[in-house]
């Protein structure tokens, strides 16, 4: 008869393949975004006033990599609070998702 420890090893539980996925659709979806707005080129209507400054005083370049470099800060410090602070980590993810959520909405509307 195997032991319970054995059995949570060999498979992963739902909340971790859950979290995993919804860590996938906020990447999936930043990603979305900053290809629609590298297609859209210099005649993008930025929404977010940081990153509208940005794109107005360095160009289409430094916005895609604000947006990279902040979607991509805020996806490993999610791994780093899953492994540390769960509960913390599902709030915020939870939250990110809804706003990405919202977004691919926006995007497509």
């Amino acid at each position: 008869m195997k032991s319970d420890l054995s059995k949570k090893t060999t498979s992963p539980e739902l909340k971790v393949v859950l979290f995993g996925l919804l860590w996938l659709f906020i990447g999936t979806i930043a990603s979305l975004d900053m290809s629609l707005a590298v297609w859209a080129g210099e005649c993008i209507n930025e929404q977010n006033p940081i990153l509208n400054r940005v794109l107005q005083s360095y160009g289409m370049c430094a916005l895609a990599g604000t947006k990279m470099a902040g979607t991509i800060f805020g996806l490993g410090a999610l791994i780093f609070l899953y492994h540390y602070r769960v509960r913390l980590a599902w709030g915020f993810i939870s939250i990110w998702s809804l706003a990405q959520f919202v977004l691919l909405f926006y995007l497509f509307s």
